[in-house]
């Protein structure tokens, strides 16, 4: 048997291996898959069923949504801020995919509001929660935390320019980083329309089920 024949032959079983391995891979991760997206739908299955609104963010489509009884309330697309790592982001949901599904908004801290309240918004939040609107302060939400059971904290800040330019914000994000305010590093900053993101403020109480999907 000559070198060049067994090397050739040696070369030939690694890569078989390989191909084998690289097979048995896929096989695995597809089962996973399928694995979770079932799970996903039983777990909507019985969040649809309490008729209590939840919370969806669903990154790999770039939305984010309100459900009630299965159907969608609201919806907003996901738009990170300029400086957002989105490789990053997309790591640490990876890393988080195979936790519990179903996870609760465990805190809820506003930061800023800004005093104007749509009469038209109103009405949308009072049919979701289907509270009296003399329930609900009048203040529009600009930058706030939501952090979830497991630890994950996503910050939401308005995308009105007249309010990201604002001497005064930019001031009090200098104070809170002072004072120890929002201390934890948010796993994404998303940007929204002021208005828009009154309705997801409201819902995200602490305790409100929320879906994360990479």
């Amino acid at each position: 048997m000559t070198k060049s024949f067994f090397f050739g032959l040696l070369a030939f079983l690694l890569f078989a291996g390989c191909e084998d391995t690289m097979t048995l891979d896929e096989s695995t991760a597809a089962r996973r898959e399928t694995v979770h997206t079932y799970q996903h739908a039983q777990v909507e299955r019985a969040l649809a069923a309490t008729a209590i609104p939840y919370l969806v963010f669903d990154f790999g489509r770039g939305k984010m949504e309100i459900k009630q009884s299965g159907a969608i309330v609201w919806d907003e697309p996901i738009i990170l801020a300029e400086e957002a790592d989105t490789l990053r982001i997309q790591e640490l949901l990876q890393e988080t995919a195979q936790e519990p599904l179903l996870r609760y908004i465990q805190e809820r801290q506003l930061f800023e509001h800004h005093k104007r309240y749509a009469d038209s918004v109103l009405t949308i939040i009072c049919g979701i929660l289907n509270v009296g609107p003399e329930l609900l302060q009048r203040e529009l939400p600009v930058r706030f935390d939501l952090k979830t059971s497991d630890g994950l904290l996503f910050r939401f800040e308005a995308s009105d320019d007249t309010l990201l330019t604002k001497p005064k914000n930019r001031l009090l994000s200098v104070l809170d980083g002072l004072l120890g305010v929002g201390k934890d590093e948010p796993i994404a900053i998303i940007q929204m329309p002021m208005e828009r993101a009154l309705t997801l403020y409201y819902v995200a109480r602490p305790g409100a089920s929320v879906l994360i999907n990479p």
